[in-house]
């Protein structure tokens, strides 16, 4: 997963993208995949929370119940990955992005004499 993410913030050549406009798009990128990994972590915690909760066995939706406890635990968990700043995404970002800048800052082996 950190490889498609690294790859979100470097340019198609493999090298750091150059203009104003193309970091911009890379950032974005970069901020969208860190929330969508934030998501699915917190998508996974409230299943297992979920799971924690004995059933009473008293009132049972059925599969019906599942698979609308199953959507309302992914729109909750994309709702408040988007809206967290100090989360897991807003981390990895930090994280990635301080690594995509140094590797823009070395200059590549080929260039030199």
């Amino acid at each position: 997963m950190s490889g498609a993410v690294w790859a979100a913030g470097i340019g198609a050549a493999g090298r750091a993208s150059a203009g104003p406009a193309e970091q911009r798009v890379d950032d974005a990128r970069l901020r969208r995949a860190c929330a969508e990994l934030e998501s699915v972590f917190l998508n996974e915690l409230l299943k297992l929370m979920r799971e924690s909760v004995p059933e009473s066995g008293l009132v049972s939706g059925g599969t019906g119940e599942e698979i609308f406890t199953t959507l309302l635990d992914q729109h909750i968990a994309v709702q408040a990955a988007e809206r967290m700043e100090r989360g897991l995404g807003a981390a990895l970002y930090r994280h990635f992005r301080a690594a995509a800048a140094a590797a823009a800052r070395v200059p590549e082996r080929g260039a030199e004499g």
